[in-house]
Protein backbone atom coordinates (compact mmCIF):
# COMPACT_ATOMS: atom_id res chain seq x y z
CA UNK A 1 0.00 0.00 0.00
CA UNK A 2 1.69 3.26 -0.72
CA UNK A 3 0.86 6.38 0.30
CA UNK A 4 -0.36 7.71 -3.41
CA UNK A 5 -2.76 4.74 -3.80
CA UNK A 6 -4.12 5.18 0.00
CA UNK A 7 -4.95 8.94 -0.94
CA UNK A 8 -6.59 7.93 -4.24
CA UNK A 9 -8.92 5.09 -2.66
CA UNK A 10 -9.87 6.42 0.75
CA UNK A 11 -9.77 9.82 0.39
CA UNK A 12 -7.39 11.11 3.15
CA UNK A 13 -5.51 14.50 4.06
CA UNK A 14 -2.56 15.26 5.54
CA UNK A 15 -3.15 16.93 9.01
CA UNK A 16 -1.09 17.86 12.16
CA UNK A 17 -1.93 18.18 15.88
CA UNK A 18 -2.34 21.62 15.98
CA UNK A 19 -3.15 21.91 20.17
CA UNK A 20 -4.22 20.38 23.08
CA UNK A 21 -7.23 22.12 24.69
CA UNK A 22 -7.67 22.08 28.73
CA UNK A 23 -11.42 22.62 29.62
CA UNK A 24 -11.19 23.03 32.73
CA UNK A 25 -14.89 22.89 34.17
CA UNK A 26 -14.74 19.41 33.56
CA UNK A 27 -11.34 18.46 34.36
CA UNK A 28 -10.82 17.03 30.69
CA UNK A 29 -8.92 17.46 27.65
CA UNK A 30 -9.85 17.16 23.43
CA UNK A 31 -7.12 17.09 20.38
CA UNK A 32 -7.52 19.47 17.52
CA UNK A 33 -6.58 18.26 14.54
CA UNK A 34 -5.60 20.74 11.38
CA UNK A 35 -5.17 19.74 7.68
CA UNK A 36 -2.65 20.72 5.93
CA UNK A 37 -3.96 20.71 2.39
CA UNK A 38 -7.91 22.78 3.48
CA UNK A 39 -7.78 25.80 5.92
CA UNK A 40 -10.66 25.13 7.79
CA UNK A 41 -10.76 21.44 7.83
CA UNK A 42 -10.34 19.92 11.60
CA UNK A 43 -11.17 16.66 13.74
CA UNK A 44 -11.39 17.51 17.13
CA UNK A 45 -11.60 14.34 19.67
CA UNK A 46 -11.62 14.19 23.26
CA UNK A 47 -8.40 12.48 24.97
CA UNK A 48 -8.11 11.38 28.55
CA UNK A 49 -5.23 13.46 31.21
CA UNK A 50 -2.48 10.97 30.26
CA UNK A 51 -2.67 10.38 26.50
CA UNK A 52 -3.07 14.78 26.51
CA UNK A 53 0.68 15.11 28.66
CA UNK A 54 1.86 11.99 26.23
CA UNK A 55 0.96 13.40 23.38
CA UNK A 56 1.91 17.33 24.46
CA UNK A 57 5.31 15.92 25.48
CA UNK A 58 5.82 14.58 21.58
CA UNK A 59 4.89 17.31 19.62
CA UNK A 60 7.31 19.45 22.06
CA UNK A 61 10.22 16.75 21.28
CA UNK A 62 12.70 19.22 20.08
CA UNK A 63 12.45 21.13 23.67
CA UNK A 64 11.54 18.10 26.53
CA UNK A 65 14.24 15.65 26.57
CA UNK A 66 13.66 12.13 27.78
CA UNK A 67 16.35 10.71 29.97
CA UNK A 68 14.93 7.34 28.55
CA UNK A 69 12.93 5.49 25.82
CA UNK A 70 9.02 5.80 26.91
CA UNK A 71 6.32 3.10 25.85
CA UNK A 72 6.43 4.60 22.00
CA UNK A 73 9.91 4.62 21.18
CA UNK A 74 9.97 1.08 22.90
CA UNK A 75 7.57 -0.13 20.14
CA UNK A 76 9.17 1.86 17.66
CA UNK A 77 12.30 0.46 18.11
CA UNK A 78 11.11 -2.80 18.37
CA UNK A 79 9.35 -2.90 15.30
CA UNK A 80 12.11 -1.58 13.54
CA UNK A 81 14.58 -3.75 14.86
CA UNK A 82 12.54 -6.97 13.36
CA UNK A 83 12.60 -5.51 10.03
CA UNK A 84 9.49 -3.66 10.15
CA UNK A 85 8.92 0.39 8.43
CA UNK A 86 5.84 2.36 9.70
CA UNK A 87 4.96 3.66 6.74
CA UNK A 88 1.71 5.34 7.27
CA UNK A 89 -0.87 6.72 10.18
CA UNK A 90 -4.52 6.64 9.47
CA UNK A 91 -7.26 7.82 11.57
CA UNK A 92 -10.10 5.80 9.69
CA UNK A 93 -13.87 6.70 11.23
CA UNK A 94 -15.36 8.68 13.82
CA UNK A 95 -18.44 7.12 15.83
CA UNK A 96 -20.36 9.46 18.52
CA UNK A 97 -16.80 9.86 20.87
CA UNK A 98 -14.90 6.75 19.29
CA UNK A 99 -12.28 7.49 16.81
CA UNK A 100 -10.77 4.72 14.94
CA UNK A 101 -7.54 4.82 13.54
CA UNK A 102 -4.67 2.37 11.93
CA UNK A 103 -0.73 2.33 11.70
CA UNK A 104 0.59 0.56 8.42
CA UNK A 105 3.47 -1.63 8.80
CA UNK A 106 5.68 -2.61 5.95
CA UNK A 107 8.01 -5.80 6.66
CA UNK A 108 10.59 -5.43 4.65
CA UNK A 109 11.42 -9.84 5.15
CA UNK A 110 8.43 -10.99 3.98
CA UNK A 111 7.48 -8.36 1.22
CA UNK A 112 4.27 -7.30 2.93
CA UNK A 113 1.92 -4.97 4.90
CA UNK A 114 -0.22 -5.11 7.81
CA UNK A 115 -2.40 -2.80 9.37
CA UNK A 116 -2.47 -2.69 13.09
CA UNK A 117 -5.95 -0.78 14.96
CA UNK A 118 -4.93 1.58 17.89
CA UNK A 119 -6.06 4.51 19.90
CA UNK A 120 -6.26 7.97 17.79
CA UNK A 121 -3.34 9.31 20.78
CA UNK A 122 -1.24 6.26 20.23
CA UNK A 123 -0.76 6.69 16.63
CA UNK A 124 -0.79 10.68 16.46
CA UNK A 125 2.29 9.91 19.33
CA UNK A 126 4.11 7.80 16.93
CA UNK A 127 3.82 10.06 14.01
CA UNK A 128 5.11 12.89 15.91
CA UNK A 129 7.92 10.50 17.26
CA UNK A 130 8.60 9.32 13.12
CA UNK A 131 7.90 12.71 11.59
CA UNK A 132 5.00 10.94 9.44
CA UNK A 133 1.89 12.81 8.32
CA UNK A 134 -1.16 12.19 10.00
CA UNK A 135 -3.65 11.10 7.32
CA UNK A 136 -7.16 11.73 8.43
CA UNK A 137 -10.04 10.56 6.53
CA UNK A 138 -11.95 13.25 4.51
CA UNK A 139 -15.52 12.34 5.48
CA UNK A 140 -14.76 13.14 8.87
CA UNK A 141 -13.41 16.18 8.67
CA UNK A 142 -15.39 19.43 9.08
CA UNK A 143 -15.02 23.52 9.95
CA UNK A 144 -13.50 24.36 13.64
CA UNK A 145 -17.00 25.14 14.98
CA UNK A 146 -18.63 22.34 13.38
CA UNK A 147 -16.15 19.99 14.87
CA UNK A 148 -15.89 21.91 18.75
CA UNK A 149 -19.71 21.96 18.28
CA UNK A 150 -19.84 17.78 18.19
CA UNK A 151 -17.36 17.30 20.83
CA UNK A 152 -19.82 19.45 23.07
CA UNK A 153 -22.82 17.50 21.79
CA UNK A 154 -21.26 13.80 21.86
CA UNK A 155 -19.01 14.18 24.47
CA UNK A 156 -20.13 12.66 28.08
CA UNK A 157 -17.27 14.38 29.92
CA UNK A 158 -18.00 17.66 28.57
CA UNK A 159 -21.71 17.32 29.48
CA UNK A 160 -21.87 15.58 32.90
CA UNK A 161 -23.75 17.89 34.15
CA UNK A 162 -26.70 17.66 31.60
CA UNK A 163 -26.35 13.93 31.27
CA UNK A 164 -26.83 13.17 35.34
CA UNK A 165 -30.28 14.56 35.52
CA UNK A 166 -31.24 12.96 32.10
CA UNK A 167 -30.20 9.55 32.48
CA UNK A 168 -31.57 10.10 36.11
CA UNK A 169 -35.38 10.62 34.53
CA UNK A 170 -34.83 7.80 32.13
CA UNK A 171 -36.72 4.35 32.51
CA UNK A 172 -34.47 1.37 33.41
CA UNK A 173 -35.23 -0.03 30.02
CA UNK A 174 -33.72 3.13 28.08
CA UNK A 175 -31.00 3.17 30.55
CA UNK A 176 -29.85 -0.52 29.80
CA UNK A 177 -29.98 0.68 26.21
CA UNK A 178 -27.79 3.62 26.41
CA UNK A 179 -25.46 1.33 28.34
CA UNK A 180 -24.90 -0.94 25.57
CA UNK A 181 -24.29 1.80 23.36
CA UNK A 182 -21.56 3.24 25.79
CA UNK A 183 -19.82 -0.35 25.82
CA UNK A 184 -20.56 -0.24 22.10
CA UNK A 185 -18.17 3.21 21.68
CA UNK A 186 -16.06 2.44 24.31
CA UNK A 187 -17.18 5.03 26.77
CA UNK A 188 -16.49 3.04 29.84
CA UNK A 189 -16.70 5.94 31.98
CA UNK A 190 -20.25 7.06 30.92
CA UNK A 191 -21.17 3.57 31.12
CA UNK A 192 -20.18 2.97 35.02
CA UNK A 193 -22.06 6.09 35.87
CA UNK A 194 -25.31 4.89 34.18
CA UNK A 195 -24.66 1.45 36.01
CA UNK A 196 -24.74 2.85 39.12
CA UNK A 197 -28.13 5.16 38.06
CA UNK A 198 -29.33 1.82 37.04
CA UNK A 199 -28.33 0.13 40.58
CA UNK A 200 -30.34 2.52 42.55
CA UNK A 201 -33.16 2.63 40.57
CA UNK A 202 -33.81 -1.55 40.47
CA UNK A 203 -32.90 -0.72 44.59
CA UNK A 204 -35.82 2.10 44.93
Amino acid sequence: MQKKETNQIKKYQDCVLEKIISLKETKSYIAVMKSLEFEDNYLVFSVGDIEATLLTIASNKDIVKLHRPDTFDIYINTLEKLGNEIREILITEKKGTLVTSEIIIYNELENNIVSIDCRPSDAINIALKKDLPIQIKEDILSSYEESISKIYIVDSSVNSGINDIFYNNLPLEQLEKKLQECIKYEEYEEAEKIKKIIHDKKRN
